[in-house]
């Protein structure tokens, strides 16, 4: 994970080379919070999608996954033209990583729609809905009428040169079943659902894709887990305890037991963020997990 709240001092170009020249495929930006007047954005943070360019600018391999776009921050249709040109321009390497949420407060203070639960799902549903008619044929006019958002006669062109993924980031069963039904991956994190739940969860939302006539292989199913390669006790001296602790092989255990209940994307979120624990999971994880 690339954190948008930088370390002081630190090169965020060349955060994202080192996870490149580490030999990592996926580097995830997080968080999205634009306003420090939020409970979860307080303190300095970078816009998201701004350092999604940078990271993607600097590096050649490497993909690139927002953790996720806050909905309420952005027009979908505006969220589908930045994603088509940035993926265009990184040849083929952004995901598109979407949650129903953000931090309410923070999208009050901007003067944006604040919405309840279930609105905020209806909301999404609807925000893919938008970006995929967009992303249609060249040269394809949308016209859209829902409760949360609104197109007449919009188009973006050019086209996506590829069906650009979409990963939700939801935590709740009426999210997992919008996965089910319209997404190309999910994107849960251990901070929010644990290890068990989150197996039971995928479980769930495979059977969910078979009762609407899609192969539950056809899904991405990722998972943003906290690690520290070290004394578990020094982790938890410098913040939230991490979701799997201790010696590389021990932690490499828990990721493929992960990875035998399904997950089949692990983002390795250092947790606390120190400048050594990505050349650790690297050097010392990475090899244990590979075939």
């Amino acid at each position: 994970m690339l954190d948008t709240r930088p370390m002081s001092g630190a090169d965020f170009a060349s955060l994202a080379r080192d996870c490149e020249d580490f030999g990592f495929d996926l580097a995830t930006l997080h968080p999205d919070h634009p306003s420090s007047s939020g409970v979860r954005g307080a303190g300095e943070s970078l816009e998201v999608w701004t350092a999604a360019t940078w990271a993607l600018a600097a590096t050649r391999r490497l993909t690139v996954l927002p953790d996720v776009i806050g909905l309420p921050y952005r027009p979908p249709g505006v969220v589908a033209k930045m994603a088509e040109s940035l993926d265009r321009l990184s040849a083929g390497r952004i995901v598109l990583g979407l949650g129903s949420g953000g931090d309410d407060k923070a999208v009050a203070a901007f003067g944006l729609t604040v919405r309840s639960p279930s609105e905020k799902v209806a909301a999404l549903q609807e925000a893919v809905s938008v970006i995929r008619q967009l992303w249609g044929p060249e040269r394809a006019v949308v016209t859209f009428r829902g409760d949360h958002f609104a197109l007449d006669g919009a188009s973006i062109n050019p086209a996506p040169v590829r069906p650009i993924p979409i990963w939700l980031g939801v935590h709740a069963p009426k999210g997992w079943e919008l996965v089910a039904r319209i997404a190309d991956g999910w994107l849960p994190s251990s901070l929010a659902l644990p290890p068990h739940d989150a197996a039971t969860a995928l479980r769930s939302i495979q059977v969910m894709a078979q009762d609407h006539g899609r192969s539950p292989g056809s899904i991405e199913y990722a998972y943003n887990v906290t690690v520290f390669v070290g004394n578990p006790a020094l982790a938890k001296v410098q913040g939230p305890a991490p979701t799997f602790a201790g010696s590389p092989s021990h932690i490499a255990d828990q990721l493929l037991g992960l990875a035998e209940s399904g997950f089949t994307v692990l983002n390795l979120w250092p947790a606390p963020r120190t400048a050594e624990q990505p050349r650790l999971l690297a050097e010392q994880v990475v090899p244990l997990l590979r075939p």
